[in-house]
């Protein structure tokens, strides 16, 4: 396309353009043994499960020991088992009590939903683990809901406010949400402490000259709304504004989330008024008009801005919520409120009417292969960062593609290693990161900031390190978060390869200390940063500092100013060789590693 000049734009992992973001981290157990050992977390980590109008849930049995773990779960006769997890059985029973088994380190999902009249109900389910003699008792209840429909002039909606339009149901399909003249759409209510409403779920937006509907475009699913431009329609006041309904069971001070597309207007303001019960008009405006402003790559990285306002409610019932147009092309795809302390997330609650049911278990991998054929795919490429650090957009180092993928281990073998000193061997010395969860004399860490995750080492069966709590960082070394490794070595130049990922800029702070003694910033790589723009989103090793270090026990104190980065594997050489790939990190030396890549490369 275009001569060439779009090769390669859809490559998600070539650069350029940016690369797209991956790897996402999981937390595996470090250790599965023992006796079978059960555990149960409940719908949204709350203390009991309650119906409303998302009529299917699920609670989660995990066993995390060793064994088969067996359960009985039996649940209220208002309340069905519609499908169980059972280890791709999928099988479902419509039955309690129902017996399941989980194997180690492994978790059921088992799903329940209401069934019978829709009235307000209380009870409890137990999940009995049989082989520990222990229950656990969850609380589940059904809230009524209000009326799906409500006859009123006030809340009349045209059908004609519906042309045109239609909404995904979450499972891949469509579905009409029109009605007649005297029938609104269902009235969000509260559940699992927020309130969750569509953008193109306002009364009479069919109609509404200040505002547009584009379809499929809203974010995770649905549509989204904007305002038109000026040439369409007068944004001072002429054009009618969004009404939304809502119930909520008590009055209080509530917190307000807009979903908003994250558009730019770098000559402009992006703003839009919100009233409530006919109150005064209140402005959201976003400050991330332009690249670099505001939370702009935030928004990029996550698809939507996220603006906030605090509304205080006079009374439980049903309210109205109004949204004025202010700057033209303001678009946004969901309203959330939440009636009880937001948590961190990435999805804005669970909105009625979508599907919300487990995903069906098929056989990915025969469907694959019949599909692209009998492949076998390589490992990821890995990245060598030259020594001088150059331009932050061009491309250093080298691009090393590996053969074989590394041998598996097991997470408990970073245990193992951690419990011993690091010796040099053949001129180098190789740490693993995650070794510093032993907590021992040889390889500890500082700070309870520390989270394992799962890393690309070792055939993709390998760990990390890095500080989860997102946005952290600090300017004294003294105060950041530290891995500490005890090292024996004979003394001599070395230099200190670091194999890291990291996915922006802020998350790439380090620094380096030697016995207690910090490195100074000037004599580290990019003065302690790792950021380049072609290393976003990537594993990549990075000659981090020179180091000079007499015979004997040492220890390496590697310090994370920031939190998000993964540190994954540490290697002080005396030559001038690149660290080993995947597959020859255990067993080559540096002598058998030149051999596998045909000479060695050098750092230039």
């Amino acid at each position: 396309m275009a001569e060439g000049k779009w090769d390669g734009i859809l490559n998600p992992e070539g650069y350029p353009p940016p690369r797209a973001a991956m790897m996402p981290v999981c937390t595996p157990p470090l250790a599965i043994s023992g006796t079978p050992r059960m555990r149960v977390d409940v719908w949204n980590e709350a203390g009991e499960l309650v119906f409303g109008q998302v009529q299917e849930k699920w609670i989660e049995i995990g066993n995390t020991g060793g064994g088969k773990l067996e359960v009985q779960v039996q649940v209220p006769e208002w309340l069905e088992i519609a499908g169980a997890d059972l280890a791709g059985s999928g099988e479902p029973a419509a039955f309690a009590p129902h017996c399941l088994k989980a194997e180690a380190g492994t978790e059921l999902r088992v799903c329940l939903r209401p069934c019978g009249p829709g009235m307000e109900r209380q009870g409890e389910i137990l999940v009995e683990s049989v082989g520990e003699g222990r229950t656990v008792c969850i609380p589940v209840r059904i809230v009524p809901v209000s009326e799906q429909a409500v006859r009123s002039p006030s809340l009349a909606l045209p059908v004609s406010g519906f042309d045109g339009r239609d909404r995904a149901d979450g499972c891949g399909k469509t579905q009409d949400v029109g009605g007649s003249a005297d029938i609104c759409p269902a009235v969000p209510s509260e559940e699992d402490g927020l309130i969750a409403i569509e953008a193109d779920s306002a009364l009479g937006l069919g109609e509404n000259e200040a505002f547009r509907v584009i379809r499929r475009l809203g974010r995770s699913r649905g549509n989204l709304v904007e305002v038109c431009s000026r040439e369409r329609a007068d944004l001072a006041g002429a054009g009618k504004p969004l009404a939304y309904f809502f119930d909520i069971s008590r009055a209080g001070s509530c917190l307000l989330e807009l979903h908003r597309f994250p558009s730019l207007n770098s000559t402009g303001r992006i703003r839009i008024g919100v009233s409530l019960d006919g109150g005064p008009v209140q402005v959201m405006e976003s400050f991330s008009n332009d690249e670099w402003k505001g939370n702009w790559k935030k928004n990029v990285l996550n698809n939507v801005d996220r603006l906030y306002l605090e509304l205080e409610l006079a009374k439980g019932g049903r309210h109205r919520l109004e949204l004025h147009a202010m700057d033209a092309y303001f678009a946004f795809s969901r309203l959330v409120i939440y009636t009880e302390p937001r948590k961190e997330n990435n999805l804005a609650g669970l909105l009625s009417g979508n599907c919300q049911r487990l995903p069906e278990e098929w056989d990915t991998e025969s469907w694959c292969r019949d599909f692209y054929g009998d492949i076998w795919l390589k490992p990821r490429a890995l990245e060598y960062v030259a020594t001088e650090m150059g331009d932050t957009i061009v491309k250093v180092g080298r691009n090393v593609q590996a053969e074989v993928y590394g041998d598996c281990i097991e997470p408990v073998w970073y245990l193992e290693q951690g419990n011993r000193i690091f010796e040099e061997h053949e001129g180098a010395v190789r740490i693993d990161a995650a070794a510093a969860l032993a907590g021992s004399r040889f390889a500890w860490v500082t700070s309870d900031l520390w989270r394992h995750c799962a890393g690309e080492s070792f055939g993709r069966s390998g760990l990390c390190l890095y500080v989860r709590r997102p946005e952290l960082k600090w300017e004294d070394s003294a105060e950041a978060p530290a891995m500490h490794y005890r090292f024996c070595c004979e003394g001599g130049s070395y230099r200190l390869w670091m194999l890291t990922k990291f996915n922006y800029i802020e998350e790439s702070a380090y620094r380096i200390g030697l016995d207690g003694n910090m490195i100074p910033r000037k004599e580290l790589y990019n003065r302690g940063s790792m950021f380049r723009y072609e290393a976003e989103q990537i594993y990549q090793w990075v000659p981090v500092v020179r180091l000079v270090v007499g015979a004997g026990e040492h220890v390496l104190d590697v310090y994370s100013m920031a939190s998000g980065m993964r540190y994954d594997r540490f290697y002080l050489t005396r030559g001038e060789e690149l660290p080993p790939m995947d597959g020859g990190w255990l067993y080559c030396g540096r002598d058998n590693f030149l051999d596998v890549h045909g000479g060695g490369f050098l750092v230039k």
